[in-house]
């Protein structure tokens, strides 16, 4: 009997016998359970993720540090003139390293 469980311990998944059907289903329940028990953890994570990441927002709106009203700095426009100065130089590329 241990010599029949070694054997099919050995066979490649594909080759080893299927098993019963009561097994089968007690199994894929089992796994089934497991995996809805890791998504549930993974919920109270995210929520919890999400409620810290609330309070930081409205924190940083209320103490005044927030980034409102603030815009990105414009890149300078090249004039005519640099531009040809830039070309007669040999430079190519422009200021955000993308050839003309």
């Amino acid at each position: 009997m241990e010599d029949q469980k070694k054997q099919e311990k050995e066979l490649p998944k594909a080759q080893q016998p299927l098993p019963k059907p009561e097994e089968r289903t007690k199994s894929a329940i089992e796994a089934a359970k497991a995996l809805a028990d890791r998504i549930d953890a993974g919920n109270a994570k995210a929520e919890e993720l999400l409620r810290r990441q609330e309070a930081l927002h409205a924190e940083q709106m209320l103490s005044g540090r927030a980034d409102a009203g603030q815009q990105p700095e414009q890149p300078k426009k090249e004039t005519d003139k640099e531009y040809a100065q830039r070309i007669a130089r040999g430079d190519l590329k422009d200021d955000e390293g993308r050839y003309d």
